[in-house]
């Protein structure tokens, strides 16, 4: 009985190679992400989270954010970890998303288990292969991005309706995969996108509509349905406050056009259209032409959310390549099934003799990676070797209209003395009233009231957060155009000059003198009184 027992956990020698590699990939991506400072979305994410826990009001007086509220009530998880347990903020973080992703690379190995894949053994592990490559194949500094959530979580709805086992899951697990889905999407809007063209193909291909009543589809509506809720009841001030303020002033960080991001885009865009009709017409010699061609519509699609955005952020593009990458990978699986098949017939490999050559590949991996790659890499700015003169605890805060200031004081432990991440409003409001600096075609004109109201406010809440968290440190970003701040990149701008026009911000700032030892991007600023 043991004997037999023993039998069926015996891998072939396809199976040890992949699982080989998946184990180098994953201790790879660990020591990369050890080596290198969380990306500075994630880091205000967390904070904004550590706030929300401790009884601010997301956007009320306390915490000012541009971002839908999912993505802060999903950061409080690491958060109320990190306190349970007495752990690291971003270690938690990370652990999390690591968690996330190899959750979603095991149910897509649950569905390639029971696709056609099945009927070549050892096939459903390439294709698992191919899924955690496409998973971890993201940069350090951007793991944990709505991006990259959004290829984790959609993965298994994608992989399970294009590979037709939708009807051999119960209706709990058809449900849960449209709800991952579903919380995807809510992460970032536009990304509904990719689920409209994947649904879409799958009709063309099946030439019928009945997936509109599926369980997976109406479950992903309805949770999209019920966050919309959630918003308006939960956080009306973001409908009501912030959705205006940002239509007002955040098209002045957009880099380009949406016809000159998608013209960049081109080359993507006709890999994933040759992979798309290369599958259709080639259907009848694949055996995953439909995962092929879906995979490739959801990557054209995300082109579109990419040049709708406005800029040319790398992560932005993240999911583009993601599906583009699995829709070439599983390309490539399905010629080699031929040769995967002939692998089968390799003498089989005993357990043992498998479990002791992946612990020595993992032990072997682990020493070449503490050799060669640096304990810490942290960034190397002036304005990261100027906070480090400072000791903490201390609350600093910084006036500058990019989000990396932030970043630099939190991965530092600082206190935040704001309730904004950077000025965010502040370059639409100065274009406004000396002209823009991006083409006209970016430029949004705003009535002369209404920039009074808006300066006004942005003015007079900075004020307040210099009185209510009372920063002992202020360092002001010095605008040039030899060393520009976002969004203002062709000015010259004295960025205290413009808070100083207001009464209750210079009575405020009346607390503060200028150090004569200022780095020469920034003023630096101490409390006196």
């Amino acid at each position: 009985m043991f004997s037999k027992h023993a039998s069926s956990f015996r891998s072939s020698l396809l199976t040890l190679c992949v699982a080989s590699t998946a184990l180098v990939m994953v201790l790879v991506s660990i020591a990369q992400l050890r080596g290198n400072m969380l990306g500075h979305d994630q880091f205000w994410y967390l904070f904004a989270a550590q706030r929300v826990l401790d009884g601010v009001k997301l956007y009320g007086p306390g915490l000012s954010d541009t971002n839908p509220p999912l993505i802060i009530w999903l950061s409080t998880v690491p958060d109320l970890l990190a306190r349970a347990l007495h752990l690291n903020l971003i270690v938690c973080f990370r652990l999390l998303v690591f968690l996330l992703l190899l959750a979603s690379v095991a149910w897509c190995i649950r569905l390639f288990r029971r696709s056609d894949a099945a009927s070549v053994k050892g096939l459903w592990s390439l294709l698992a292969l191919s899924v955690l490559y496409v998973e971890l194949k993201i940069l350090p500094y951007d793991f944990g991005q709505r991006e990259h959530l959004l290829v984790i979580l959609t993965l298994p709805y994608l992989c399970c309706v294009a590979f037709q086992v939708v009807s051999k899951f119960s209706l709990l697990e058809r449900c849960a995969i449209g709800v991952a889905a579903g919380v995807a999407i809510c992460l970032k809007p536009q990304h509904a996108l990719v689920l409209v063209a994947f649904e879409l193909a799958m009709a063309i291909w099946n030439r019928t509509l009945r997936r509109i009543m599926s369980p997976e589809l109406l479950a992903m509506l309805l949770t999209g349905a019920i966050y919309l809720a959630m918003v308006r009841v939960l956080t009306p001030l973001y409908t009501k406050e912030v959705v205006p303020l940002i239509l007002d002033t955040y098209w002045a960080y957009a880099t380009d056009t949406t016809a000159s991001l998608l013209h960049t885009m081109e080359i993507s865009v006709a890999l994933a259209s040759a992979l798309l009709i290369g599958a259709f017409f080639l259907r009848r010699f694949l055996i995953f032409a439909l995962p092929i061609v879906a995979l490739s519509a959801c990557s054209l699609a995300a082109v579109v959310a990419y040049g709708i955005q406005h800029v040319d952020w790398p992560y932005h593009a993240y999911p583009i390549d993601a599906f583009l990458t699995l829709a070439a990978l599983f390309l490539v699986v399905d010629l080699l099934r031929h040769l995967a098949d002939r692998l089968a017939f390799v003498p089989e490999i005993p357990l043992s003799v498998a479990f002791f050559t992946l612990l020595t590949l993992c032990c072997a991996t682990s020493i070449l990676i503490a050799k060669f790659s640096p304990a810490v890499i942290s960034s190397r700015s002036e304005l990261n070797q100027e906070l480090t003169q400072f000791k903490t605890p201390q609350t600093v805060y910084i006036f500058s209209t990019n989000l990396l200031p932030f970043a630099e004081v939190f991965n530092q432990g600082f206190s935040w003395g704001s309730r904004f991440p950077c000025l965010w409003t502040l370059p639409a409001l100065v274009q406004n009233e000396t002209g823009p600096s991006v083409p006209p075609s970016l430029f949004k004109r705003l009535p002369s009231d209404k920039l009074a109201q808006r300066s006004s406010t942005q003015r007079l809440q900075v004020a307040e957060d210099l009185n209510l968290y009372r920063p002992s440190v202020v360092l002001v970003e010095q605008c040039s155009k030899r060393h520009p701040c976002q969004g203002l990149e062709d000015k010259d701008f004295d960025m205290l000059s413009w808070f100083l026009q207001s009464p209750e911000f210079a009575s405020a700032w009346s607390h503060y003198q200028r150090q004569p030892d200022s780095p020469s991007r920034f003023n630096l600023y101490r409390r006196v009184f």
